[in-house]
This record gives structure tokens, C-alpha cells and sequence, in this order.
């Protein structure tokens, strides 16, 4: 037979209130999940022009450097 001693046995309750009372309740995701779904939705617009614009420009390089390329030396500050 095994015998807790006594030292251990009072700490036992704690550690059990300890491991029920550790992580997040349903409310506290649902808030966290909530408030990431609104500054997601705020920060969106400004992702999206943020990226189109980055696409336009990409583009306008691209087409310089295949310009460049083919000898078209005239065309050197249109990127800029």
C-alpha cells in the first residue's frame, strides 16, 4: 500500500485548483477573437491599396527594365 505523506497531501488540493484553474474560458476568446476580427477589419482597406499600389509600381519597373533591355534607352525616369 502507498502512504502520501503528509507534506504532500495538504499541497494536493492546491495543485488540483491550480490545474482547473489554469487556461482561457470561453468568454475571454470570444473577446480576443472579437477584437482581432475588428482590427482586422480596419486595417484591411489600407492592406489592400497598400498592396496595389506596390503591384503598380512592380509593374512599372518591370516593364523599364524590358524596355532597357531591348534598347530603348530614352525611357531611363519613367519609374521614377
Amino acid at each position: 500500500m502507498f502512504v502520501i505523506p503528509a507534506a504532500l497531501s495538504r499541497s494536493a488540493p492546491a495543485c488540483a485548483r491550480l490545474r482547473r484553474g489554469s487556461g482561457f474560458t470561453l468568454l475571454e476568446l470570444m473577446v480576443v477573437v472579437s477584437l482581432v476580427a475588428i482590427l482586422a477589419a480596419i486595417g484591411y482597406p489600407g492592406m489592400s491599396a497598400l498592396i496595389n499600389g506596390n503591384r503598380l509600381g512592380g509593374s512599372a519597373n518591370e516593364m523599364v527594365a524590358t524596355l532597357r533591355s531591348h534598347g530603348w534607352r530614352r525611357f531611363g525616369s519613367i519609374a521614377r
